[in-house]
């Protein structure tokens, strides 16, 4: 019951099978000593060992980023007091910011992550993907029978601060919605002229 639930809310994780993670030791005696936590109100949740020692989610429907984001920081902060209470702390360098396992977030280690519809940007596939590059997303199909849903995320944690991470994921998602309205209104959309001139 317990897995169907955790399921459920994403928040269910697997044993690795790529020879990379294995390779690193992340499947070592599995599955002993992994966890996964998820709040009554299925907004809040951990991951325990599956890849890093921790992993929090903050999930909200709808698009109030803003409240996911301050419980997620929330929580966090509870945490980190913890654990200099009893004399420990998060893996941080200077310069790297924080530490994990997976050098790709490296920086704030935070992933933002919406899923949203998006019909006929969707199927113009390589302007899609071309877009979401310049506007520094990373999409990617929700899955079998959803051919129109995609979970959009920022790739880049280690260059930006987490308020221009926060700005940078809005603005772009923002941009992807306004394109899909504008497709669905029948007007013509050029596409390189949507992108950042940095980019």
């Amino acid at each position: 019951e317990e897995g169907h639930l955790l399921e459920g809310a994403d928040l269910l994780f697997y044993a690795p099978d790529a020879a990379p993670a294995l390779s690193s030791g992340v499947g070592r005696d599995w599955p002993h000593s992994r966890g996964v936590f998820l709040s009554r109100t299925k907004k809040f949740g951990a991951w325990l060992n599956e890849e890093d020692h921790l992993c929090l989610w903050s999930m909200e429907v709808g698009a109030d980023l803003r409240a996911a984001l301050y419980r997620l920081l929330g929580a966090e902060d509870a945490l980190r007091a913890a654990l200099q209470q009893e004399g420990h702390s998060f893996a941080w360098s200077p310069h790297f910011g924080n530490l994990t396992s997976c050098p790709g977030s490296v920086g704030t280690g935070l992933r933002f992550e919406a899923r949203t519809r998006l019909p006929l940007l969707g199927a113009r596939s390589a302007e899609f993907r071309k877009l979401c590059r310049g506007l520094h997303l990373q999409p990617k199909n929700a899955g079998p029978g959803q051919p129109d849903v995609w979970d959009v995320s920022n790739p880049r944690r280690f260059t930006c601060s987490i308020a221009e991470q926060v700005q940078s994921f809005i603005a772009g998602l923002s941009a992807l919605v306004d394109v899909e309205s504008r497709l669905t209104r029948g007007e013509a959309v050029d596409f390189e002229a949507l992108l950042p001139s940095s980019s």
